[in-house]
């Protein structure tokens, strides 16, 4: 739109203006299309279906807005009434507005202090490594909550009293449907319940548990006169089944409520905070592993209930949506080495990674985890940088290699074209996407922020790195080549 009212005032003709802002606008939209649709199909191959169906839908959105772009939009400027604007006739030099003199100054002084800027450049990427290994993948629903929310204090009271809220099921089943209750199965339960109980690595706490092996314990001990020295369990298979016989004819409703009928198979009831789901899920894979070796022959080992889907579930989606973007980082690459040299392609990707480096690293920080709303701070900002970029490095290419203008002439018009629309699009996402910083879950206000930073950063970049850099490594020019402006 900018484009097309800039020609129209030219020309006063919409139908010249519209064509003239086709052919100089069209490639560079099919190509921001296509790398905006890339990133979100990207997610629609993870196996979480509402992030899938955001990656399917989105970029069928985008790729509908290109063609509404292109044939709605054109018969609807030449049905409504649009007056041009008036343009001052004067021979004196037109004042720029103080958003171009921003955007001006900033490629220009990455122009005249190429160095600088690249070694702040450099500097976030020695931030991020630094910083990377303090980035963490993590699923706490209870911290999205504010310490004071009345949610998040009551869910902390019980998990402190009970030791956990999440149920997890532990279940030993015998595949032969055989009796599984054993001497030999009840002191494996009971090794289970000691490594959960008091984990070797320390990384979660576990609360109250409940398992059949409880039963028998009382049951034993009250067949021995109470004596505490016989908590524990029976000496032999024959004494087990007559104390299970005697458990089922007075409390059969709490004994299958651990234990199948026929006893088959049974279970390991345990309670788990609500702290991280997904180191909860990893240990207690660890438990499912460590003792599947040791089993029977015959009887296998499964562990399930509402932490471990969870956890599960955000697993497999924090692990696809990583390879997601990995997989879209790589096709987005590609194309913008197809659109240019090689020398300025290479300088875009290192352009574009940049913010979202710098995201990471602040991340690690504040201690921001990686988590199903922060992983999407990347696939949003994805489009938005390489989108900018990608208009930029086609202004540039007009004027350096379609008009030969030196690259720094080159940078200051491409700039002083699209500089005001880079400006207003960054000013439209990032305040857009702040007004979340207003939200009271804090993970809500993690995302508004984060996109906030990344947009300003992808601005900067721009404007400012990406001059710098092309100054520094761009095309060299004999002067009899290069055109100069004033």
């Amino acid at each position: 739109m900018t484009v097309f009212f800039r020609r129209f005032s030219e020309h006063q003709d919409k139908k010249l203006a519209i064509i003239e802002t086709t052919e100089q606008t069209g490639f560079a939209l099919f190509m921001t299309t296509v790398t905006t649709a890339t990133g979100l199909f990207s997610f629609a191959f993870t196996d979480m279906p509402p992030v899938a169906f955001l990656g399917l839908f989105g970029g069928i959105g985008i790729v509908v807005a290109f063609i509404l772009t292109f044939s709605l939009m054109p018969a609807l400027l030449m049905i409504i009434k649009i007056k041009p604007f008036k343009r001052k006739a004067s021979k004196k030099k037109q004042s720029l507005s103080i958003v171009d003199k921003i955007c001006l100054n900033l490629t220009q002084l990455g122009i005249n202090r190429p160095k600088t800027v690249a070694l702040l450049g450099l500097g976030i990427i020695v931030l991020f490594i630094s910083a990377f290994p303090n980035l963490r993948f993590s699923h706490e629903t209870t911290k999205w909550f504010k310490p004071t929310n009345p949610l998040r204090v009551d869910i902390e009271k019980i998990d402190q009293a009970l030791g956990g809220h999440f149920a997890v099921d532990i279940i030993i089943r015998n595949e032969n449907e055989e009796k599984v209750i054993t001497l030999e199965t009840l002191k494996l339960i009971e090794d289970i319940r000691q490594y959960v109980k008091n984990p070797p690595k320390k990384t979660v706490i576990t609360g109250a548990q409940a398992a059949v092996t409880d039963m028998i314990f009382e049951t034993n001990q009250a067949l021995h006169a109470n004596k505490p020295s016989h908590y524990s369990l029976p000496d032999s298979d024959d004494l087990l089944s007559q104390e299970l016989l005697l458990f089922e004819m007075g409390s059969s409703e709490d004994l299958y409520r651990l234990a199948e009928p026929g006893f088959y198979s049974t279970r390991i009831i345990i309670n788990m905070p609500a702290d991280d789901l997904l180191k909860s899920y990893a240990f207690m894979k660890e438990v499912e592993t460590h003792f599947k070796a040791q089993l029977p022959d015959g009887v296998s080992i499964n562990i399930t209930g509402t932490a471990m889907l969870s956890g599960k579930a955000f697993d497999s989606m924090l692990g696809t949506m990583t390879i997601s973007y990995i997989i879209a980082f790589v096709l987005i690459s590609l194309l913008i080495l197809a659109i240019s040299t090689a020398k300025i392609g290479l300088i875009a990707i290192v352009v574009n990674a940049l913010p979202i480096l710098f995201t990471l690293s602040l991340m690690s920080l504040l201690d921001i985890p990686l988590d199903i709303f922060t992983m999407l701070v990347g696939s949003i900002m994805l489009g938005v940088v390489v989108d900018d970029s990608i208009h930029y490095i086609e202004k540039l290419k007009r004027y350096h290699s379609s008009e030969q203008y030196s690259m720094t002439t080159a940078l200051q018009l491409a700039t002083k074209d699209i500089g005001r629309s880079l400006f207003f699009t960054t000013a439209i996402v990032g305040i857009g996407f702040l007004t979340y910083a207003f939200s009271d879950l804090q993970n809500v206000f993690a995302f508004g922020l984060l996109v906030f930073t990344t947009a300003v950063m992808a601005l900067f970049a721009d404007l400012l790195l990406f001059p710098a850099l092309l100054t520094l490594f761009g095309n060299k020019q004999s002067p009899e080549a290069i055109k100069t402006i004033n």
